[in-house]
């Protein structure tokens, strides 16, 4: 990939983030830790917190962002007390359901789930924080019908699909921050 493709990537990836409302902040890179490969080093994702009323949440979001960065990145993925080089926590900070769709008696049959997480990457040898999301937003539709029990379930496959977009879009804000050059006298991007 050439440097201009990579960076006209990097600027459409960037409007397109901002224009979806998703805040976050770019590390100039992941430095490599003694011993490995530049930008290869060990993550832990830590469970995030969940603050909201849906249950297991937190575990819905952990475990597709632990799968997905695995997948997509120059790290492996380890548990927290394996003293990962950094640290991937956060919180689920809110899930809001919006109807889409309604039938002839004003009764919603289509919902979009939205997931909001904050989360943070730090450097464990000095607690640096290194990258931050703040709100960022996974959202998924599904349909509702007159069967409760139907329309719930909908609902819950609906948090692993919005669970799993918010992964793809973390596990490629970290790979563009990966990519990025780092900018001269910068020092690491802090949370917002």
């Amino acid at each position: 990939m050439t440097p201009t493709s990579t960076a006209v990537r990097s600027l459409l990836m960037a409007i397109a983030l901002g224009a979806a409302g998703c805040g976050y902040t770019t590390l100039s890179a992941l430095p490599a830790q003694e011993g490995q490969a530049a930008g290869a080093s060990t993550l832990a994702v830590t469970l995030l917190e969940n603050e909201t009323t849906e249950p297991l949440l937190g575990e819905i979001v952990t475990r597709r962002l632990k799968t997905q960065l695995a997948v997509a990145g120059p790290w492996r993925i380890v548990n927290a007390s394996d003293q990962p080089a950094w640290l991937l926590n956060g919180r689920v900070t809110g899930v809001k359901t919006i109807p889409m769709a309604f039938d002839a008696d004003s009764r919603a049959t289509e919902y979009r789930l939205e997931l909001r997480v904050d989360l943070t990457l730090t450097r464990t040898a000095d607690g640096a924080v290194l990258w931050s999301g703040r709100e960022l937003i996974g959202a998924a539709d599904y349909y509702a019908n007159r069967d409760a029990i139907a329309t719930r379930q909908a609902k819950e496959r609906s948090f692993h699909d919005a669970g799993q977009r918010l992964a793809d879009l973390v596990a490629h804000q970290l790979s563009l921050s990966l990519m990025a050059p780092p900018s001269p006298g910068a020092s690491p991007a802090a949370g917002r």
